[in-house]
């Protein structure tokens, strides 16, 4: 057992945490500034699985200390999460 399970083919299985992280970076822009919000947003509609909002954000808080994503500019008002700006990496 793992703390994430999806659907797949029918079946629930047990994944690790980082399973949907490549997926949540295909749906960064290159080479431009982009909104936090804007990759939850873009995430949601987007990928094949159904994520939660909640867990987007934590995938992305996570790639951000990863380095695969960097922090352009952000409000210090943890309310404004979705306005931090952000850059692939």
């Amino acid at each position: 057992n793992s703390t994430l399970r999806i659907l797949l083919n029918g079946e629930v299985i047990s994944v690790h945490t980082d399973y949907l992280d490549e997926e949540i970076l295909s749906f960064a822009p290159v080479d431009v500034d982009f909104k936090a919000g804007y990759l939850v947003g873009i995430t949601l509609g987007r990928s094949a699985h159904y994520i939660a909002c909640g867990y987007a954000e934590w995938r992305i808080d996570e790639l951000i200390k990863q380095g695969k994503l960097i922090v352009v500019d952000r409000d210090d008002d943890p309310e404004l999460w979705n306005m931090m700006i952000l850059r692939r990496r």
